[in-house]
């Protein structure tokens, strides 16, 4: 049987080298957008440089602790009740740098589906109700008596925000299709590449609801492991979206005649702002 250690500082150790790891791809992610993004508005530019220097300053945060933890208080049993502040730090970040993200995926739907509230408010309301339910986690006092209910609060939340998110898209996708084998060949290389990216983000936050309701007073540093490799792929996700326009710009090469009877695809189309989105 594993020891207490071995799952909560272990624990730790893995999330933190996993989420570097995603983070080192995400700067080559965001090299390869500042690159090739010239016509995208200036605050989406603004917003990704944020989210790198945010994730960037937070993995700084993540050693520390590793490095607290790990070395510094090495042999020493009782630290794993003490909270050092670059992990309440990161801890705060952590849920600024969701949300915003998840922000960004519910603008998307909503650009793809013609601007649809409703569908926009669902996925908006449930991010919101993630994030408000990650921040009151983090504050001391009475509300700590109510942490359960946050933190499933929390979880059930961000994965309902997900989930729709995926499913929306697939949908959106789906029923763009056309008659014309080009398009067709587009929107499937779309709905792949959309449930690759957001299934797995999914299923990592489904993972975190699942564990933490069969073992509800099990190790929260399992939780935060893969809530700390959620952001990464969160992030990374998003840039590759982003990345793979130029691609299908360059598949998605139908008279204009075509594609302007076409309803979701029209967002891929050269020259189309949807793509700055």
């Amino acid at each position: 049987m594993p020891s207490k250690i071995d799952i909560s500082l272990g624990a730790l150790l893995i999330g933190g080298l996993i989420a570097m790891a995603l983070l080192g791809v995400a700067c080559v992610q965001g090299y390869t957008y500042f690159n090739q993004s010239s016509s995208d508005r200036l605050l989406l530019k603004g917003t990704i440089a944020f989210l790198l220097i945010l994730t960037t300053f937070d993995s700084a945060l993540v050693d520390h602790f590793l490095y607290f933890y790990l070395i510094k208080q090495f042999g020493n049993p009782l630290v794993l009740s003490t909270l050092v502040w670059s992990l309440t730090v990161h801890n705060a970040i952590r849920p600024v740098v969701g949300f915003i993200i998840r922000t960004m995926f519910a603008h998307r739907v909503y650009i793809f589906s013609n601007k649809s509230i409703l569908l926009t408010s669902w996925i908006t309301v449930f991010s919101f109700m993630g994030f408000a339910a990650a921040v009151l986690l983090e504050i001391p006092g009475n509300i700590a008596s109510y942490q359960e209910e946050f933190l499933y609060l929390n979880l059930a939340a961000v994965t309902l925000a997900n989930l729709s998110i995926t499913i929306s898209l697939c949908y959106l996708l789906y029923r763009s299709r056309t008659g014309f084998r080009r398009t067709h060949s587009v929107i499937r290389l779309l709905m792949m590449y959309t449930i690759n990216t957001g299934g797995i983000v999914t299923l990592g936050s489904l993972s975190s609801l699942v564990n933490f309701s069969i073992h509800p007073q099990g190790p929260s540093s399992i939780l935060d492991s893969i809530s700390r490799i959620l952001n990464g792929m969160y992030l990374n996700s998003y840039l590759a979206g982003l990345n793979a326009r130029e691609g299908i710009r360059d598949q998605f090469n139908e008279p204009v005649s075509v594609r302007s009877q076409l309803g979701l695809p029209m967002a891929f189309a050269p020259g189309s702002s949807s793509l700055q989105q």
